[in-house]
């Protein structure tokens, strides 16, 4: 019984993770994307 109960907890964990770590990556995207729009930016 506390195995299963270990293996579903693992698996929320991990659908959590998985979850947390694409929003880091669009993060990142933006941070690239907004990156190179500063280095095109031209002041006069």
């Amino acid at each position: 019984m506390a195995e299963s109960a270990d293996r579903e907890a693992n698996r929320a964990l991990r659908a959590r993770f998985d979850e947390v770590y694409g929003q880091y990556q669009r993060l990142l995207s933006g941070l690239d994307e907004l990156r190179s729009r500063l280095a095109e930016l031209r002041v006069t």
